[in-house]
């Protein structure tokens, strides 16, 4: 066997050096190699066989480059490399230094009997000293016969029967495992050989077959396997082993005493594991000095090392919800005092805004019989105080998760304090009520204020703190849903004229429960300032009045203001805000760029909010908003209640235009430049001979205006109330380019091109284009798509694909695009183009091309399927069923 050293030189094996570039290192001599051997229970022969295959390998550490780069017994890897394995840890690799390596040792036996490969391995002698690995996939297969416990504490100076000794130990990988995980795989996601489990029950088994295990070097690189990917999981998912009923790894660590009086060496694995775990957590650095202490306060005790408080604080640095619960309930369940004590004030404090709900769900599941609030309020042992800050913190978290009105949390904390001002027990039933009514929907608060009016018909509702939380959940977003819901509960007066007649109550604090509900409709309504004045005249002048308020005629303000009765559906008034955000700039096409956002974002908002004639048909056609109106009207999947509510929220419907844009125009000596840019994208890699001409239907300039395509709106985000335009080219635009970049990774060289095509110059028209690429691709190379969005009526949707029903060859394409989109689950048709007489294709684009072509209209951009169109989702799976229709004709 030949070695090359860095310095150019040859060795022979076991005669002559090999050296880095730091100095000389003799090769493995006779005696080194049998040792070697040994330690990896093979012969010597087989040992120089796969040294020669394997040869010699640099490395920045010799931790990775043994164990996990090459799976070896670090001890083997020390011997073969002159190296002291009591000190490896602090050996320092020069540059460029290179170390003698053999990959996965357990495959190597017999290996020298023949040059060629044996047709099937042979088997690995049965051995005490199995590798690590071989002994997770062993307990998890155990696992599945056994369930005994696992035995009492090491005693620290016995060796356990049957142990064996941890220098013969490997803590390679085994590939006999039967475990079906890669190493390969785990160190990707786990950054360890193993996954949790596996490790765990490697650590647990090699600390229960040996004694003072902590010392040992393959122990201690078990423990060196958690790291910040794996280090939560390990400890969680520790006591899951099979064999393992009640121990925690750091129980198992702190167990193995044996030859480590002063704790230094389990310190070590200990800290790891903390440090580990604080990087997966991103603990605070300050809170490293506190589990520190707890562990040196551990050696300042006698008798058997108790980790129970170590095991809370990393418990604790995880803190997902089901553990906060659970500690919870331990600290409550063990300790009738427990609130307000340093321990269980450290588990509320993990206690936020952002798991406040899977907290409370965690502990309703433990089955305890009471939920969070009731456990805390049970704990009569501490001090009141210390139980109303508990409740406090968890309700403060929650109001910030919900969005709670400030004046919700003032009542729920004033219901709070009585409680812990009373002499009786305290009682969270009141408590959880206002809590739950935060998330009360607009049909659940209507209902609640209902009953409460009528169970408190003498003395007055409006008054009680019941009643005045539901009030102040009312807003701008849900006044009108709980007004309606109102109404559909069949009582003789709406919501205000209910309220008025709770004469049990002040007239002031009826006139203020009317007032904030008024004020959250006409909000919503964006009333103007004259209804509003209207509203307070009568309201003032109705609680004039001696005896009975009669409130008809301010629950028909507020019944006109829903339906929008007074409103001059021709001539909607609203706030402008086609002005806003506009583009900058003093030149000449920046300032004529200007003029044309503001054009077509105020042609935008008109036709939402007012009607419009259609200037190729004459026919009037109502406002956008007038549509919804009428959609849903003819909604029979709707009841009556869900209508008035659904048309409700569309009459006061709101649009935003204001990030409508358009590209700089290209100015010429007479105006805009109306030719296109063509653009020749080359493929990203190796060619596959073809040519794809794209089409970004509309997306240009034409006499000096910008051809943007159909328009529409969707709501966004759902359930706001507000809409979006939605332009051809907002669709188009990255459609196209999300194929483009598809076609080139493929192969294909891809011909952009883009706006009204027939106003195109005489070098760079359809005609010219196709013909161009044609001739230099061939004509079945060869293929062009151009991308439009369709308009329709309301209920359209799908996709259609248009084609030359005059070429045999574009009636083809057609059909190969139109069949992989309906594969993909997309509806879709082919249709041919013809002129008004049936005897030409009627459009241009198809007419006049070279190569086979289709136009695809991606989808409607009207009613249902404008939000569609827009998604994410569906770009990926229209532009992958488009891309694959190309593949299918060229392939056929």
């Amino acid at each position: 066997m030949v070695f090359q050293n860095v310095n150019g030189t040859k060795s022979t094996t076991g005669t002559t050096s090999t050296s880095s570039t730091t100095g000389t290192r003799n090769f493995p001599d006779n005696k080194m190699l049998q040792k070697a051997a040994e330690e990896l229970k093979i012969s010597v022969e087989d040992l120089k066989a796969h040294l020669e295959k394997t040869g010699v390998a640099k490395g920045k550490g010799i931790s990775n480059l043994a164990i996990t780069v090459n799976q070896m017994n670090m001890k083997a890897f020390c011997i073969l490399n002159g190296i002291d394995y009591n000190s490896w840890r602090s050996y320092n690799v020069k540059s460029g230094e290179q170390f003698f390596v053999i990959n996965n040792p357990a495959q190597y036996v017999g290996a020298s009997t023949s040059s060629k490969p044996a047709s099937k391995p042979e088997p690995k002698p049965t051995t005490v000293a199995t590798s690590a690995r071989a002994a997770v996939a062993g307990a998890v297969q155990d696992s599945a016969k056994t369930e005994e416990a696992k035995p009492a504490p090491k005693a620290d100076s016995t060796e356990k029967k049957g142990s064996v000794d941890t220098s013969k130990v490997e803590v390679a990988r085994d590939t006999s495992a039967t475990k079906q995980t890669s190493a390969i795989d785990n160190r990707k996601e786990w950054g360890s050989d193993y996954t949790p489990d596996e490790l765990g029950v490697a650590i647990y088994k090699f600390a229960d077959e040996n004694s003072k295990s902590a010392t040992k070097a393959a122990f201690q690189d078990l423990i060196h396997q958690i790291n910040s990917k794996n280090a939560a999981d390990v400890i969680l998912k520790y006591n899951n082993n099979p064999e393992n009923k009640d121990e925690s790894l750091l129980n198992t660590i702190m167990s193995e005493y044996g030859g480590d009086g002063d704790g230094k060496v389990r310190k070590e694995l200990v800290m790891h594991i903390y440090d580990a775990l604080a990087k997966q957590t991103n603990a605070d650095p300050a809170h490293r000095a506190k589990f520190e202490a707890e562990f040196d306060a551990r050696f300042a005790e006698t008798g058997f090392v108790n980790t129970k408080r170590m095991d809370e604080m990393l418990l604790r640095m995880i803190a997902t919800p089901e553990i906060i619960a659970q500690q919870i309930e331990k600290e409550v369940d063990n300790n009738r005092a427990a609130v307000g004590k340093n321990s269980f004030n450290e588990l509320i404090e993990l206690i936020n805004e952002d798991n406040v709900t899977e907290v409370m769900e965690a502990y309703k599941s433990l089955n305890t019989g009471e939920s969070i609030l009731e456990a805390i309020a049970d704990e009569i042992g501490s001090e009141p105080t210390d139980r109303q800050k508990a409740i406090e913190h968890i309700y403060d978290a929650y109001a910030k998760r919900v969005g709670a009105p400030e004046k919700v949390s003032e009542l729920f904390k004033a219901e709070l304090q009585e409680q812990t001002d009373s002499t009786f027990p305290m009682s969270t039933t009141t408590l959880e009520k206002y809590m739950d009514y935060l998330t009360a929907t607009p049909k659940e608060i209507a209902t609640e204020m209902e009953a409460l009016m009528d169970d408190n018909f003498i003395k007055g509702a409006t008054d009680e703190r019941d009643f005045q939380v539901l009030l102040n959940l009312i807003n701008a977003d849900n006044a009108l849903e709980v007004a309606i819901y109102y109404d559909a509960l069949d009582t003789k007066f709406g919501l205000i004229g209910s309220i008025s007649r709770e004469y049990g109550d002040s007239q002031q604090s009826r006139k203020d429960a009317i007032n904030h509900i008024f004020n959250a409709i006409a909000d919503r309504t964006y009333a103007s300032d004259e209804v509003r004045q209207e509203f307070a005249t009568e309201l003032d002048a109705q609680f004039e009045k001696s005896g009975f308020v009669d409130p008809k005629k301010m629950d028909e303000i507020v019944t006109n203001l829903i339906e929008a009765k007074d409103r001059d559906e021709d001539n909607v008034k609203y706030e402008p805000t086609y002005k806003r955000d506009l583009p900058g700039g003093n030149s000449k096409a920046e300032t004529k760029r200007r003029d044309i956002v503001i054009g077509a974002r105020n042609y935008l908002e008109k036709v939402f909010y007012n009607p419009h004639i259609d200037g190729r048909t004459q026919k009037k056609i109502p406002s956008f908003r007038q549509q919804l109106v009428e959609r849903i009207q003819n909604d029979s999947t709707l009841t009556d209640t869900e209508k008035k509510i659904k048309i409700a929220a569309a009459r006061h419907a709101r649009v935003d235009v204001s990030d409508v844009n358009r590209p700089l125009p290209t100015m010429g000596s007479k105006g805009i430049v109306n030719t296109p840019q063509v653009k020749e994208h080359k493929p990203k890699g190796p060619s596959n001979g073809k040519v794809v001409l794209v089409n970004i239907g509309h997306t240009g300039f034409n006499s000096n205006a910008y051809d943007a395509g159909a328009a529409s709106y969707y709501e966004n985000p759902v359930g706001s109330n507000r809409y979006v335009p939605i332009e051809e080219t907002d669709v188009v635009v990255p459609y196209a380019n999300d194929l483009i970049e598809k076609l080139r990774k493929d192969g294909y060289t891809v011909v952009e091109f883009s706006g009204t095509v027939d106003a195109m110059c005489k070098d760079d028209t359809v005609e010219t284009l196709s013909a161009r690429y044609a001739k230099r691709f061939g004509s079945k190379n060869a293929m062009m798509i151009s991308f439009h969005c369709d308009a329709g009526k309301e209920g359209d949707t799908g996709s259609t694909v248009i084609f030359n029903p005059f070429d045999k060859a574009h009636e083809k394409l057609a059909h190969c695009l139109d069949s992989t989109l309906n594969a993909s689950s997309q509806p879709s048709v082919t249709k041919g183009s013809y002129n008004d007489k049936g005897t030409d294709c009627g459009l241009y684009v198809l007419r006049e091309s070279e190569i086979p072509s289709a136009l695809v209209e991606i989808e409607y951009l009207t009613g249902t399927s404008a939000a569609r169109v827009v998604s994410e989702e569906f770009k990926t799976k229209f532009v992958n069923a488009t891309f694959a229709g190309i593949e299918n004709y060229f392939n056929n």
